[in-house]
């Protein structure tokens, strides 16, 4: 009664049936076992499991707030399932990167770009000489230069303000 905060005593369970003709079985919990072991399972999870709540809380949010409750349940199942979906997803793409890279240019370029970071400090400092160099020398220098697998090298030249790209063999 009152919100949870005093025991129905039999007494008053019995005239209430009588009174609105309940049947005193519709009144007993039968709920699932499995339902508060899940809903223990949801809050351990490492997301929600700094929260403090402890089992009789749980078990009041079950038999006070079913709807919460099968809400909870959902969205914690999709959450997990998703889960479980990114992480095959991330498989995947770790072992098909590198046959893909062995098939196709651009795969290749990208797996190497994120295997440096996208980030060539030594690539950077030379393009920043040449570039100098160029100013002076009004020569057309290379601005910068890609080298993969040790057979084939890319530079990219900049001069009067176009750009244009030619490959070299080895």
């Amino acid at each position: 009664m009152e919100r949870n905060q005093r025991p129905v005593t039999a007494e008053v369970l019995i005239r209430l049936a009588k009174a609105y003709t309940i049947e005193l079985s519709t009144l007993t919990e039968d709920k699932d076992p499995s339902l508060l072991d899940r809903l223990k399972a949801t809050m351990k999870d490492p997301i929600v499991a700094d929260i403090e709540i402890s089992t009789v809380e749980i078990a009041d949010v079950l038999s006070n707030f079913p709807g919460f409750t099968d809400a909870m349940l959902r969205l914690y199942t999709a959450y997990k399932s998703e889960q479980f979906a990114l992480a095959d997803q991330q498989q995947l793409a770790g072992s098909s990167a590198k046959a893909d890279s062995q098939t196709d240019p651009v795969a290749a370029v990208r797996v190497f770009l994120a295997a440096n970071r996208n980030c060539f400090p030594r690539l950077d400092s030379d393009a920043e000489k040449l570039s100098l160099d160029g100013r002076r020398m009004k020569v057309q220098a290379p601005a910068a230069c890609l080298q993969f697998d040790n057979s084939e090298v890319y530079g990219f030249y900049s001069s009067d303000r176009s750009a244009s790209s030619i490959q070299f063999s080895h």
